[in-house]
């Protein structure tokens, strides 16, 4: 449709979710005068799923579900592929033509029967004896020299089973690792009942057909300390086992490529924009969104009358959030003392309980180290706990961590595993820290973040 140019007139936008609508109003003396046209578009939606209750997801999820499973398949052929042509170039496994899997996997099928054969010559071994094998090498290797192809046979099985290595970065969710940490601890306590030196000797003890062996948490730190104990033992037979085989081995082995960095992906400061924004855990941003709630938070009176917080009223439960994860609004309605009128039949009500809140959210860092540190936790300076905390982010490795707080906080060796095992609220905060820190103190004094 052709517009004169001296026209005027104005569109008008209805963005959904899968269809933009449109007008197009002309004006007269600045006025709407008369509709030029209007259509609508429609278009299928990026998600799928019911996207008016916020239960939608992405179309790409179930695509990108299964490429991550592909892509640690990938990983572990190729580790496995390094390993083994490692200990074929160093004489701990016999020549092959290439290291691809249905040669390897052939060429440990065969070097099993030799050695079951080897072992038990005419003899025919049982399905026990047969699933057992690998492990009985590793048992047999800490305190007997085994013929070299026997070790290297013992070493590729540490490479197929190298055991859980956890990384506070990609922790996921905490019921899970709950559940890892549980069946690791289990597992540990079986291996030292049974008076076992290592995981290879203590399934080696085992009836696979009563007690299962596959399918259990184990721990990396288990694997390592296996790998450690059968080289010292195995080295001094060997003039192949040199140092810098050793470190080959242990590299491919147990090396874990570390997460790639996702720091370009973080969004800017609505406030600040040439900032990133801050991580949700840490205590200015803990603070700010619990200060955020109080500030706006209305008291719906008894008799109907709706009212702000006093400022006595404010310091109370911000005294409580700081250190709290949450409040109910029943405790809130305790602590501040407000309880069922007699005379309206009503108790006092809050509009974020009235919009479908059921608590108030408060410092979940903070409480999180308090409960693994106690009186400690309340007795350091702010700016102490926000080092720290930044500290606790910034690390991947749990280990490391707990030595980094054993070493620059003087904590003991239980209280530093401890807090390294904590983890964080994961995300991030619309604004930067600089944004932040100066907004506190302004929302320290009832101002809205809105003004």
């Amino acid at each position: 449709m052709a517009i004169k140019e001296q026209q005027e007139y104005i569109i008008g936008l209805d963005l959904g979710s899968t269809s933009v609508g449109w007008t197009l109003v002309q004006l007269k003396d600045g006025d709407p005068a008369s509709i030029l046209d209007m259509g609508i578009r429609r278009f299928d939606a990026g998600v799928s799923g019911d996207i008016e209750s916020g239960m939608d997801e992405s179309r790409a999820t179930q695509r990108r579900d299964k490429r991550g499973p592909r892509r640690q398949t990938w990983r572990r052929q190729w580790r496995m592929r390094k390993v083994f042509r490692l200990l074929c170039e160093n004489g701990l496994l016999p020549k092959a033509a290439d290291d691809s899997g249905d040669t390897r996997n052939q060429m440990i099928a065969d070097l099993d029967l030799t050695i079951r054969h080897e072992r038990l010559g005419d003899k025919t071994s049982t399905r026990v004896e047969d699933h057992l094998l690998p492990y009985v090498l590793r048992r047999d290797a800490l305190d007997n020299p085994l013929p070299i192809y026997h070790l290297g046979r013992a070493l590729y099985h540490l490479a197929q089973r190298r055991g859980f290595l956890s990384n506070r970065k990609a922790a996921g969710d905490e019921e899970e690792r709950g559940v890892v940490k549980q069946g690791i601890g289990q597992l540990d306590e079986e291996i030292k009942a049974s008076g076992s030196r290592t995981l290879g000797e203590h399934f080696s003890t085992l009836d696979p057909e009563e007690q299962r062996i596959r399918k259990r948490w184990t721990s990396r730190e288990m694997y390592t300390a296996e790998f450690e104990a059968i080289w010292d033992a195995q080295q001094p037979h060997h003039e192949c086992l040199t140092e810098d085989v050793k470190e080959q081995l242990s590299a491919a082995i147990f090396d874990q490529r570390p997460l790639k960095s996702q720091k370009r992906l973080i969004g800017r400061c609505s406030l600040e924009p040439e900032r990133r924004r801050a991580p949700l855990a840490c205590l200015d941003a803990q603070r700010i969104r619990y200060l955020q709630k109080l500030n706006d938070l209305e008291v719906i009176q008894p008799d109907g009358e709706v009212r702000n917080l006093t400022d006595e009223e404010r310091e109370k439960l911000a005294e409580v959030l700081e250190q709290s994860a949450d409040m109910t609004f029943g405790a809130v309605r305790k602590l501040l003392g407000m309880k069922r009128s007699k005379k309206y039949g009503r108790n006092y009500t809050f509009n974020f309980e009235e919009g479908g809140d059921k608590k108030l959210i408060g410092n979940r860092t903070g409480a999180k180290l308090i409960k693994q540190m106690g009186d400690k936790w309340n007795e350091m300076a702010q700016e102490q706990k926000k080092t720290l905390v930044d500290e606790i982010l910034s690390f991947e490795s749990e280990d490391a961590l707990a030595k980094r707080l054993e070493k620059a906080w003087n904590m003991s060796v239980e209280e530093s595993v401890k807090v390294a095992d904590v983890i964080f609220e994961p995300g991030y905060h619309s604004l930067s820290r600089k944004a932040m820190s100066q907004l506190l103190p302004l929302m320290e004094q009832g101002k809205h973040f809105a003004t």
